[in-house]
């Protein structure tokens, strides 16, 4: 009797853990507003996104140029990245964050290959 109450038990315990809700994947689709400060500059891009399952894309503008926005978001991680020039030097911009429950994402960004670090917010613009 006792070997069937452990078996019960043990069945009992897959199965709920199989029905657990998966990790929600944040919504990274709408209109962002970024703002970035790297090595003592300040910057804002407007960006638009589009998203299907966990990969998001689109673009981010500023006065002078329209960049093109890959990433992903992976339960409430996002990282995207964008190419772009700077005094003739092709760099990229690599952006690592969180996203909250307020639609708000707060992190880091870095710029390779300079490796010149600084952070990140986004807002959902409304």
């Amino acid at each position: 009797m006792k070997r069937n109450s452990v078996w019960a038990s043990l069945l009992f315990a897959a199965l709920t853990a199989s029905l657990a809700p998966a990790a929600e994947t944040g919504s990274m689709a709408g209109k962002w507003n970024l703002h970035s400060s790297i090595g003592g500059y300040e910057s804002d891009l407007d960006c638009t996104f589009t998203q299907t399952g966990t990969e998001f894309g689109g673009t981010c503008k500023n006065e002078q140029a329209t960049l093109s926005v890959t990433g992903k978001v992976e339960d409430q991680n996002v990282t995207m990245q964008y190419k772009t020039e700077y005094n003739g030097d092709q760099l990229t911009l690599v952006y690592t964050g969180k996203l909250d429950a307020s639609s708000k994402i707060t992190g880091a960004v870095t710029v390779q290959p300079m490796g010149v670090e600084g952070e990140f917010s986004a807002k959902l613009a409304k």
